[in-house]
């Protein structure tokens, strides 16, 4: 009679398999494998299940014929010690499984350059150790790839957008210019007498005047990316309030730059800047290109007009 309970359960589970099999076999032959994978994997956690499950119920039996309750009774204590302890290990299993899939699937996320994934802590010393680990090498990698980036996009020198910058601003705006006609203006900017500078004084001075001249340059046009394009070449974007205020903020740049210096050998170096604007003609500008060839042309007419004054 203690086996009827049991043989009902099998034979139902066995009558439901045939109708879940039957429309299984709609999905096509990835879900049936899936469907026999996953039966091959149920089948190898529930044989020692059920094995277990049949001696029990087998040692009951026979113990209720022969009427041995004592031993019944210690079998029940016996089977509720061995299940505790078994609820208690996959527990303590869990808490450690769990946090290691989250981790691991962190790792995934990172290698594929997801800096910003969330660690999960465990309160399992190890597992803590390990998450504190992990969240101490991902903070060291988005640091490291901060850093990668400002060396690619920024001068070593002066602190701004490098060549490689206005490379990636140029290809934006072409992008822009063939769909939106975007309104903006280039100012090229060459510092003066450098290679005088250099020869004279030092490459040490002349780093310093370029300095200086980024930082004049950058203070000002505060709104507007700013690129060091050449060595002694700087370029601006400008767009919106800067690209308004365009001959306010040059006239200002001239009223400070005639003002600043750099003292070497107790000789005062002067600041001289010249500066080519011109803006983008959506008539006639189809690349970024043209209009920084305007800007150019402009620049080194002013640098023209201002040897020849000193002449």
């Amino acid at each position: 009679l203690v086996g009827i309970p049991a043989a009902i359960q099998m034979a139902i589970t066995a009558f439901s398999n045939i109708f879940v099999q039957s429309y299984i076999n709609y999905f096509g032959a990835d879900c049936m494998g899936g469907w026999t994978a996953y039966t091959k994997v149920d089948a190898f956690l529930f044989l020692p299940m059920l094995s277990v499950a049949s001696g029990a119920t087998t040692f009951v039996g026979q113990n209720l014929g022969a009427k041995q309750y004592d031993r019944v009774k210690k079998g029940f204590w016996f089977s509720v010690k061995v299940s505790t302890v078994a609820l208690v290990a996959i527990s303590v299993v869990r808490r450690i499984v769990h946090p290691l899939q989250k981790l691991t699937d962190a790792a995934v996320q990172l290698s594929g350059g997801n800096y910003d994934v969330e660690i999960i802590h465990s309160n399992t010393h190890e597992i803590k150790l390990l998450s504190s680990a992990f969240e101490r090498m991902t903070q060291h990698l988005k640091e490291h790839e901060k850093l990668q980036h400002i060396l690619a996009y920024r001068d070593s020198l002066t602190g701004l957008r490098n060549m490689n910058s206005y490379k990636a601003w140029v290809s934006d705006f072409d992008k822009e210019i063939a769909s939106e006609k975007p309104d903006f203006g280039v100012l090229v900017l060459d510092l003066n007498y450098l290679k005088e500078t250099n020869d004279q004084y030092g490459h040490e001075i002349g780093n310093k005047l370029l300095v200086v001249a980024g930082q004049f340059i950058s203070g000002i046009f505060k709104r507007s990316p700013v690129f060091r394009i050449g060595g002694d070449e700087f370029l601006v974007i400008l767009q919106n309030r800067d690209l308004e205020a365009a001959d306010e903020l040059l006239e200002k740049l001239n009223h400070e730059c005639a003002a600043a210096s750099v003292v070497a050998d107790e000789k005062v170096i002067p600041l001289s800047i010249a500066k080519g604007l011109a803006r983008f003609n959506p008539d006639k500008d189809e690349t970024f290109i043209e209009v920084f060839n305007r800007a150019d042309d402009a620049m080194y007419e002013n640098k023209r007009k201002a040897k020849s004054k000193e002449k």
